[in-house]
């Protein structure tokens, strides 16, 4: 089938609905359910900025981290239980971020050491460069407290929804799922803003997966 001449469509060209999950860059911001639960019991303000965290092996696996209905929850009698937690400050200043004390206190102790570092690698890089090359670690410096990619557009779009639907980035065929938005998705995700089963079957359906 020729192709050269086939036209973008503007409808997914500027679809603005389809994103890569976020990027933590460290795993300083990552805690384990124990963890994240004994801070949450010590200060119940920090699920601001503590999340459950999926990964795409967790949303294929035989026991995915979801979040089910209350009500479902108590109908089953299961007891969800997320694999690890995220600490995200999102577009918080520093100072804001510091309220948080216990998350902050971890990702100063572990995250602010290595991107100091890092940032001071590079700038000797940079230096027999002539000042020339990069200033990635200087730029995640600048705002160490923060994930590297946090995707605040994307969140911005999961905002009003109650779930979206998620697909993994690297699959031998496609398989999307729904996720609550009281989930993080990883970079290994992509993150769909539709909440609705009509858009969930596009892309489940055969001609979707024919095209993939």
């Amino acid at each position: 089938v020729e192709t050269a001449r086939a036209k973008l469509l503007a409808v997914n060209r500027d679809s603005q609905i389809c994103y890569q999950g976020q990027t933590h860059g460290h795993e300083g911001f990552l805690l384990t359910e124990i963890e994240a639960r004994e801070i949450l019991n010590n200060d119940g303000a920090c699920a601001e900025v503590l999340f459950p965290y999926i990964t795409a092996d967790e949303l294929l696996s035989s026991h995915p981290t979801r979040l089910i209905d209350e009500h479902e929850e108590v109908a089953r009698g299961h007891e969800w239980r997320p694999v690890r937690y995220v600490i995200d400050f999102g577009d918080r200043n520093v100072h804001e971020a510091a309220v948080f004390a216990a998350p902050f206190a971890r990702v100063k102790a572990l995250v602010l050491p290595d991107r100091q570092k890092a940032a001071g690698e590079e700038e000797e890089r940079n230096k027999e460069k002539s000042g020339t090359g990069n200033h990635h670690h200087q730029a995640f410096l600048a705002r160490w407290w923060q994930l590297s990619y946090s995707r605040q557009e994307l969140l911005t779009k999961l905002k009003p929804l109650s779930r979206f639907v998620s697909c993994p980035q690297v699959t031998k065929r496609p398989v999307f799922e729904f996720v609550s938005t009281l989930i993080r998705p990883n970079a290994a995700l992509m993150a769909f803003a539709f909440d609705d089963d009509y858009s969930f079957g596009i892309l489940q359906s055969v001609a979707h997966w024919d095209w993939l």
